[in-house]
């Protein structure tokens, strides 16, 4: 999305610029890097089904039911703009889940699943993040040492701990997006190695010269 909204008075529009494409390289390669492994011995179908196909179904249904919700109760119950401005947007989840039935289940299982959710995310990048700085990896051992994961999830623990304290949560995210700028020249020199490779793959695929070894011998 290149719409900046600087020509636009409407200050929604400048929640969605394209300092967000910071935040997204900065996510990208470590999770390409965890993505990749956990879909070793798996074929594209099934990693298309598993990582793609699924978690946007789940997102329609999960916009399309809370979306809807708080769109119909902020026209008929309740002006959830005036909540939003006088408490922020954290304040209007709690506000829509207590409308719905079974408020006082579904909001501990929301915090529940949030909170898998960052730990997910955490632990898989720090095991992407500790892969790349182990040498010494092959096929047969591909976990990193846990006392690299320890001291990467330790810093970046500490980095956005010290953030959130000194600069709000806002700091965080800028942090973020700052982190995406060097990935992006990553990015770049990996779809640079990927061209190169797709011009010839059996120059480098070392699995299937394996292989035709083992045969042979």
């Amino acid at each position: 999305n290149l719409f900046t909204g600087t020509l636009d008075p409407e200050h929604w529009t400048h929640f969605w610029t394209i300092s967000y494409f910071g935040n997204w390289m900065a996510w990208a390669p470590v999770t390409a890097l965890f993505l990749g492994r956990i879909s070793y011995g798996h074929t594209v179908k099934d990693f298309i089904k598993i990582n793609l196909a699924v978690p946007s179904l789940f997102c329609v249904f999960w916009i399309g039911i809370f979306g809807g919700s708080a769109i119909y109760y902020h026209l008929n119950v309740q002006d959830l703009y005036v909540l939003i401005q006088a408490e922020g947007f954290e304040k209007v989840l709690y506000q829509v889940l207590g409308f719905i039935p079974l408020g006082k289940i579904t909001i501990p299982l929301i915090v529940f699943a949030t909170f898998i959710s960052f730990v997910t995310a955490a632990d898989s990048n720090t095991n992407a993040i500790a892969s790349v700085c182990t040498s010494g990896m092959s096929e047969e051992q591909m976990e990193a040492p846990v006392s690299m994961k320890i001291l990467w999830g330790v810093i970046i623990g500490a980095m956005a701990a010290v953030m959130a304290v000194f600069t709000g949560v806002g700091g965080a995210k800028t942090l973020a997006s700052i982190g995406g700028f060097p990935s992006m020249f990553l990015q770049m020199a990996s779809c640079a190695a990927l061209l190169k490779i797709m011009r010839n793959p059996g120059k480098y695929d070392i699995y299937s010269k394996k292989e035709e070894e083992g045969d042979k011998n």
